[in-house]
C-alpha cells in the first residue's frame, strides 16, 4: 500500500496506444517548425538578390521568425488556459501557413518581416511548446526516450527541409518554395487534430479522484496540477545573480550560433565558389551531428564522475573556436564538412547538457519557470545576431567579420559561465539521482 501523501498514478493510454500517435505528431511538428526556421539561410541569398536590400535588413525576416518561435511561451500559456493544446496547435498551424502563403505576394522586404517574420513565427511559437507538452502528458515510463525522439525532429527537419527547399527554389524560385512551405505548415493542423486530451488520473493515496480530460481532483482538496499551471513563470529566480549570468550566457551563444546558420550558404557560394547545393548540404551536416550530440551529452551528464558545468562550458567554447575555421579560404568541400560536423556536434552537446546544469543550479522544481525565461533570451539572441552580422559584412566587405563576431560571442558566453562556481554553489542537490533528474529535465528543455 502506498504511504500517505504520495501520489498514485492510474492511467489509461500512457506509454502505449494513442501515445505513439501523439509522439509521431510532435516529431512532425518540431521537424516543420525548427527545420523551417533554422534553414532560413537557404532563402537568405535569394532574398538579397530579389529585393536588393541590405544584408542587415534582410536578416530581420528570419530573426523575428526565430524570436517568436522561442519567446511565445507566455502567450501560449495564456491561450492554453482557455483552449486545449489541440486547438492552440491548430491555430498555430493555420497562422504559419497563412504567413508563408502571404509571403509569396511580398514586393518589399518589410512585407516579409510581417508575413514570414511575425505571422509565421507566431504560428510556429504557438505550436512549439504544446506539441512537446502533450508528449510529456502521454508518456511516463518511456518519457525520456519519447522526448529524445521529439528532439530528433529538429535535426531531421533541417536535414530534409534545407536541400528540398533549395531544389524547389531552383525550379520555381523562392516564392514557389514559400508556397510549398505553406502547404507543409498546414500539416500541423492535421497533427494538432490528432492530439486529443489524455484520459488518466492522479490521486492521493487513500483518496478518490475524478478524471476530467486529464485533470483530477482528490478528496481532501488535494489537486493534480495541469501542465499549464506548472508553466506559470516564477519571478523568484530573477533575483539570483547566477541566473542572470546564465541568461546572458544564453543570449550570447544564441546570437553567435544562429549567425552561422544564416550566412554559411551565402558565404560558401559567394566567397568559396561552392555550388548552391553543396553549400546547403552544410546545414544538413550540422543538423545530423547536432542531433547526435544531444544524447551523447545527456548520457555523459548522468555519469557521477562528469562535471556537468565544465562539459557545458567546454562544448560551448569548442564550437565557438570551430566557427573561426570557416574563414580559411580555398579549402575543399571535405574540410568545410568536417568543420560543420564539429560545429553541430559540440552545439548539440551544449544543448543536451543545458537542462541538467540548470537543474543543478536552481533545482528541478523550478526548471519550467527557469526555462521559460531562458527561452526568451534564446529568442532575443536569435533575433539580434544575424542583423548585426549582416551590417558588419557590408561595412567591412568581408564575411570574416561575421564569423569572428559569432565566434567571439560564443567563446565569451563560455568564459562568463566559469565565474558561476565563484558566485555560489552550482551543485545544489536536485532531490533525485542524476539519471532521474535528466529525464525530468528533458520535458522543460525541449
Amino acid at each position: 500500500m502506498a504511504r500517505a501523501g504520495k501520489l498514485m498514478c492510474q492511467y489509461d493510454g500512457r506509454d502505449r496506444g494513442w501515445a505513439w500517435v501523439i509522439l509521431a505528431s510532435a516529431f512532425i511538428n518540431w521537424a516543420i517548425i525548427l527545420g523551417t526556421s533554422f534553414s532560413f539561410g537557404v532563402y537568405y541569398g535569394h532574398l538579397l538578390h530579389h529585393f536588393k536590400h541590405s544584408m542587415a535588413e534582410t536578416a530581420w525576416v528570419g530573426s523575428i521568425n526565430t524570436l517568436l518561435v522561442f519567446s511565445s511561451g507566455p502567450l501560449t500559456n495564456l491561450l492554453t488556459g482557455f483552449f486545449s493544446y489541440r486547438v492552440v496547435i491548430i491555430i498555430g498551424g493555420l497562422l504559419a501557413a497563412s504567413g508563408c502563403l502571404l509571403s509569396v505576394f511580398a514586393t518589399q522586404i518589410w512585407h516579409l518581416i510581417i508575413t514570414y517574420g511575425i505571422i509565421c513565427g507566431l504560428g510556429f511559437g504557438l505550436a512549439y511548446t504544446p506539441s512537446v507538452a502533450m508528449v510529456g502528458l502521454y508518456f511516463a515510463r518511456w518519457r525520456s526516450i519519447a522526448l529524445s525522439v521529439v528532439q530528433a525532429g529538429v535535426g531531421t527537419g533541417c536535414l530534409l527541409y534545407a536541400p528540398l527547399s533549395q531544389i524547389i527554389m531552383e525550379k520555381l524560385g523562392w516564392q514557389g518554395a514559400m508556397l510549398a512551405t505553406s502547404g507543409l505548415c498546414l500539416q500541423m493542423c492535421i497533427t494538432g487534430a490528432l492530439m486529443r486530451p489524455p484520459d488518466f488520473y492522479e490521486v492521493a493515496a487513500g483518496g478518490r479522484a475524478r478524471g476530467n480530460g486529464g485533470v483530477a481532483t482528490a478528496e481532501g482538496g488535494e489537486a493534480k496540477k495541469t501542465l499549464s499551471q506548472l508553466c506559470n513563470l516564477d519571478v523568484a529566480v530573477l533575483k539570483d545573480v547566477r541566473f542572470l549570468v546564465l541568461w546572458c550566457n544564453n543570449l550570447l551563444w544564441n546570437a553567435g550560433f544562429i549567425i552561422v546558420f544564416v550566412i554559411i550558404v551565402d558565404y560558401l557560394c559567394t566567397n568559396q565558389n561552392f555550388p548552391k547545393m553543396e553549400a546547403v548540404v552544410m546545414l544538413s551536416i550540422i543538423a545530423i551531428t547536432n542531433t547526435i550530440g544531444r544524447p551523447i551529452a545527456g548520457l555523459l551528464g548522468t555519469h557521477k564522475l562528469c562535471n556537468r558545468m565544465y562539459l557545458y562550458n567546454v562544448s560551448t567554447c569548442l564550437y565557438g573556436i570551430v566557427i573561426c575555421l570557416y574563414v580559411i579560404d580555398g579549402l575543399s568541400f571535405e574540410w568545410y564538412a568536417a568543420f560543420s560536423t564539429l560545429f553541430g556536434l559540440f552545439l548539440g552537446m551544449q544543448c543536451g547538457i543545458l537542462p541538467i546544469i540548470t537543474a543543478d543550479m536552481f533545482g528541478v522544481e523550478t526548471l519550467v519557470s527557469t526555462f521559460g525565461y531562458l527561452m526568451i533570451s534564446n529568442g532575443v539572441g536569435n533575433m539580434i545576431g544575424p542583423p548585426i552580422a549582416g551590417w558588419m559584412v557590408e561595412k567591412t566587405g568581408s564575411f570574416q567579420a561575421a564569423f569572428y563576431l559569432a565566434s567571439s560571442l560564443t567563446v565569451a558566453s563560455s568564459i562568463m559561465m566559469f565565474l558561476v562556481p565563484h558566485l555560489s554553489d552550482t551543485q545544489k542537490p536536485t532531490g533525485m539521482p542524476p539519471r532521474a533528474a535528466y529525464e525530468k529535465c528533458k520535458l522543460a528543455s525541449v
